[in-house]
């Protein structure tokens, strides 16, 4: 049995295709927080990766206190981020029909079967381009993200202070 002969098995096994979607998800809840754990940890090692993090913090820091001086932007700031997360979705969508459609293109290989095997590296060449696509849209998504938090972290203090300020008058 040859590796393609059990990759096309694999591919039209259900069971792979459910437990990769499950996998997908799981890894994409926990990918952001495990990001940010695994900056920290080699941030206390390596210099220029905790002063490539401290700016990324600081920048954001900067971007969020330019919204509480002009929070018309704030609107602007929710747009990019639907824009981001719908082109992520859009790419993501685009490589699973790419998989989907280079498990079908081994089904050929009967019939063509140097045609099947060209066909089928082209479509997963293409699916993993669109998922590096899909993760520089995440990548832009969680910046914004990250910037109308620290905005609402913000914004809670500065009413806090406000509201500390009425009362002691």
């Amino acid at each position: 049995m040859n590796f393609l002969t059990r990759l096309s098995q694999l591919l039209t096994d259900p069971i792979f295709w459910i437990t990769t979607i499950l996998c997908g998800l799981i890894l994409g809840v926990f990918a952001n927080y495990l990001t940010r754990v695994a900056d920290q940890l080699i941030a206390r090692v390596s210099d220029r990766r905790r002063s490539r993090v401290q700016a990324a913090s600081d920048l954001i820091k900067q971007e969020a206190v330019h919204l509480m001086r002009h929070p018309d932007q704030r609107f602007d700031i929710k747009l990019d981020l639907l824009f981001y997360r719908e082109n992520e979705t859009a790419w993501n969508l685009v490589a699973l029909g790419l998989l989907t459609t280079s498990a079908a293109a081994l089904d050929l290989r009967n019939t063509i079967p140097r045609l099947s095997n060209l066909v089928f590296a082209v479509l997963l060449g293409c699916a993993c381009l669109s998922l590096v696509l899909a993760q520089r849209y995440r990548k832009k998504a969680l910046y914004a993200w990250d910037v109308l938090n620290i905005y609402g972290e913000l914004k809670k203090d500065r009413q806090s202070k406000d509201q500390t300020a009425i009362v002691q008058q």
